[in-house]
């Protein structure tokens, strides 16, 4: 494994149709967005009271851990990747193929979603 690159920085998403802040991997974008419909949902559930915010919270955080852990091949903690942002470097895997990814993105669910 090897240590490489990890910034934030601007990035234009085509998904979201604007600017957003992005996660640079060895100058390549992170681009990680939750579709409008799941956003949607995952607001309404948030009405429901605090418990439910915190449950919609972390079953973001970690379908974005999950995400990210298979961008750089490897599992990364909250923890780890914060330390990594603040230090500008960030231990390398042996990224996903984009065919993985594709099968990740089919079976990956966030517990809010129908």
């Amino acid at each position: 494994m090897s240590k490489v690159k990890i910034e934030i920085k601007k990035f234009y998403s085509d998904d979201a149709c604007k600017e957003i802040n992005a996660l640079y991997v060895n100058k390549e974008a992170f681009d990680y967005l939750i579709d409008e419909e799941s956003l949607k949902k995952a607001k309404a559930y948030c009405e429901q009271g605090e418990n439910y915010k915190r449950s919609v919270h972390g079953d973001i955080v970690r379908h974005f851990l999950g995400s990210f852990s298979t961008f750089i091949g490897r599992e990364v903690s909250l923890k780890e990747l914060l330390q990594a942002i603040k230090e500008g470097e960030i231990e390398m895997g042996t990224p996903a193929t984009l065919e993985e990814i594709r099968q990740q993105q089919n079976v990956a669910t966030i517990g809010w979603r129908d």
